[in-house]
């Protein structure tokens, strides 16, 4: 029974028309130069069927075609005697490769990367292949607990670096800064970060300190640090001080 094969794709067509037969055949020229050799069994305004072997049958657009070179009858003849004898050879070779596989299996053979071998040598070689994976795999974890331990070092060192800077840093213990009462006003003494002696006084509703050139300097009293501000806008820390 024929079967009815799509239209071919061109790189198929181009695999085909390369392909050479021995006996003569009808030669189909399409559009884009090239030729297609084989037995025009059909046609139909819109379609060529063409055989190309034994049990091979193409189905092309017509609109692609250009011209149709017959042959003769004889030629045909011929041609298919070829194919036939093709098809006949291939057969006999499927049944010898079948055959020579059933008498390995008898033996006790395997097929394996193309090699007959004993069910032994494949148990020795699949037993290889299992250790070398553990091997490879162990190989991977060891390379990954010395990434870690190095990591975890590195976190360590990091961590001793920062607990010796802290232990290094003088502490600052946030009390009230000492104050001295001087009739009715309170006067507070505090060190800023030059170690200047400051004293604090109560100025406006602020506690203020007086600077260099006179100025009234507010101080505050923020999240357990004594701040205040220069004529550019900084934040200076200062610590309280004996009077």
């Amino acid at each position: 029974m024929r079967r009815r094969i799509a239209p071919i794709s061109l790189g198929l067509l181009a695999c085909l028309c390369l392909a050479p037969v021995a006996a003569s055949a009808d030669v189909v020229q399409f559009a884009a130069g090239r030729e297609l050799e084989g037995i025009v069994v059909s046609e139909s305004p819109s379609q060529l069927q063409i055989r190309i072997a034994w049990q091979g049958y193409l189905t092309v657009d017509k609109k692609w075609v250009v011209s149709i070179v017959r042959s003769d009858e004889q030629s045909r003849r011929r041609l298919l005697d070829q194919w036939r004898q093709e098809f006949v050879d291939d057969q006999q070779r499927e049944q010898q490769r079948r055959a020579f596989e059933a008498a390995q299996h008898d033996k006790g053979l395997v097929h394996y990367l193309g090699q007959w071998i004993t069910r032994d040598e494949l148990a020795a070689i699949t037993a290889y292949h299992q250790a070398q994976t553990v091997s490879d795999e162990r190989r991977r974890q060891s390379q990954e607990i010395e990434r870690l331990t190095q990591r975890i070092t590195a976190l360590e060192e990091e961590n001793q670096r920062l607990q010796q800077q802290l232990t290094e840093r003088p502490s600052v213990v946030v009390v009230p800064p000492t104050t001295v009462e001087y009739g009715a006003r309170i006067d507070r003494f505090v060190v800023d970060e030059h170690g200047n002696r400051l004293r604090v006084r109560w100025h406006d509703g602020h506690e203020c300190f007086t600077g260099p050139h006179g100025t009234h300097t507010t101080i505050r009293f923020n999240s357990g640090r004594w701040l205040f501000n220069d004529s550019d806008g900084v934040a200076h820390e200062v610590v309280p001080a004996q009077p």
